[in-house]
Order: structure tokens, then C-alpha cells, then sequence
């Protein structure tokens, strides 16, 4: 138990961590996380174990822990339960409640505290997977931060976190979502469609209708109208078969 979780904490500080592998594989070594999580593991198994057994090993990590405290300003006591892929991206100013729970693949950051709201009610946080906890953010009683939530930077939540929720002031309150990248791909990946424009374009189209239907009707009355202004009179006389046309347009009178 101990192996693999220390292990997944590894894991994914490699895989977050960028350049050569080689370079990798020996940056993650010297990383505070690598050396508070080291510890941490190591507590947390030995207190597994029946006294006095477990009293001989919890010597070395006491002193170690000591070590941790001086050094990095972390206190995350061995009674936590914590799942793999454990990442602490700045360390210091961290306070962990023994009680809290805490998920697969967390990360958090510097002047965190994690723990109880009153004196009277021992009941504490519990952190589910995929979690980001920004710095100084403050997490306080008996609540439940849904997988993949986000809490931004100094803010207490004091109230349940729905799961892909941003949480954010103080107190802290839902402002956005933390979608995966697929989501957020195919939701950017085609633009909302605006069907006002579709009815604008359509409407225009009508009138293009209309306006070719007004010309045809313009153009027909245009053609009518020569016979309009042109006008057919016969002579009195009964004797002749002269007719005589008369155009008023051009005052031309033809026989």
C-alpha cells in the first residue's frame, strides 16, 4: 500500500512535469512534494500496525516529520487518509485535520487549511478525486468537494461544492464550471448558431422575391403601356377606309 501510493504520487508529478525523461525522472526527486509525501506514506502505514510495533517505527517518522515542519511549514498528520496521486505544487503555511479524507489525484497549493468549523463539532472536509485547491483557500466542516471542483484562490467554503463547480470568495459561491478538455473541445469546436440571423436572411430572401415580382409586374405594365398611350380613331366619312393612328408620346400622327 505504501509502495503504490507513493508510487501514483511520483506518477503524476512525472507526467506533469515538462522536458527530457531523463530529466524528469530525476527533477521529481527534488521536489518538496516528492520528500512530504515520502513521509507522510511511511506514517501512514506504520500506524497500520498493532502496538508496540507500530511505536518503534513511528520514532524515525516523528523525527522526520519534525524535519517537514521545519523545513517546508506542512502538517499533514500520518491519521489522514489520503489516495494516490497526491500533489503539493508550493509548500508551506499547509494544515491538515487528522480527520479529513482526501481522493485520487489532488492537487494544493500553499496556505491551505483543511479542517474542523467549531470546537464542538469534530466533523471535518472530505475531498473527493480530481480536486484543485488554490492558494489560501480555507475548507472548513462537515462538507463534500465533488470529483474535478476547483476552489479558487483564498476562498472558504463553508457549503457543499458540486462536482465540476469553480467556488469562489468569501464565502465561497458557484461562478463557473471546470469541464473536461473533451467537453470544452466540442463545445468551442462549433459556434452557437443564432437563428434570429437565419430568419433576417430568410426574410430577406422574401423581399428579394417580392422586389423581382414588383419589376415583372413594373415591366408588364411598362409593354402595356404603349398600347395604353397609343389610341385608334377612324374618319367620319363613311366613303373612305383611311385609319388614323395618333401617338401622344411623340405627337406623330400616322395614316
Amino acid at each position: 500500500m505504501i509502495f503504490s501510493n507513493f508510487f501514483g504520487d511520483c506518477q503524476r508529478l512525472y507526467q506533469t512535469s515538462s522536458g527530457n525523461k531523463l530529466l524528469r525522472f530525476i527533477r521529481i526527486w527534488f521536489v518538496p512534494s516528492t520528500h512530504i509525501m515520502a513521509v507522510y506514506r511511511y506514517g501512514n502505514c506504520a500506524a497500520r500496525f498493532w502496538p508496540p510495533f507500530n511505536w518503534l517505527l513511528l520514532i524515525p517518522y516523528l523525527c522526520a516529520l519534525a524535519v517537514i515542519k521545519l523545513l517546508y511549514k506542512v502538517s499533514i498528520p500520518a491519521k489522514v487518509e489520503i489516495g494516490r496521486g497526491f500533489v503539493i505544487v508550493h509548500p508551506g503555511m499547509i494544515y491538515i485535520n487528522p480527520a479529513v479524507k482526501i481522493g485520487k489525484n489532488v492537487t494544493i497549493a500553499h496556505e491551505v487549511s483543511i479542517g474542523v468549523a467549531r470546537l464542538s463539532d469534530p466533523r471535518c472536509p472530505e475531498i473527493c478525486d480530481d480536486v484543485t485547491i488554490s492558494p489560501g483557500a480555507k475548507i472548513f466542516g462537515p462538507i463534500r468537494v465533488n470529483h474535478h471542483a476547483v476552489i479558487g484562490a483564498n476562498s472558504v467554503v463553508t457549503r457543499d461544492v458540486a462536482a465540476y463547480a469553480v467556488a469562489l470568495g468569501v464565502p465561497a459561491e458557484i461562478r463557473g464550471r471546470n469541464y473536461p478538455p473533451r467537453d470544452r473541445q466540442r463545445q468551442g469546436g462549433q459556434p452557437p448558431q443564432r437563428q434570429g440571423g437565419d430568419q433576417r436572411q430568410g426574410g430577406d430572401q422574401r423581399q428579394g422575391g417580392d422586389q423581382r415580382q414588383g419589376d415583372q409586374r413594373q415591366g408588364g405594365d411598362q409593354r402595356q403601356g404603349g398600347g395604353r398611350y397609343r389610341r385608334h380613331r377612324r374618319r367620319s366619312d363613311r366613303d373612305s377606309h383611311v385609319r388614323i393612328e395618333t401617338d401622344k408620346r411623340d405627337s406623330v400622327i400616322e395614316v
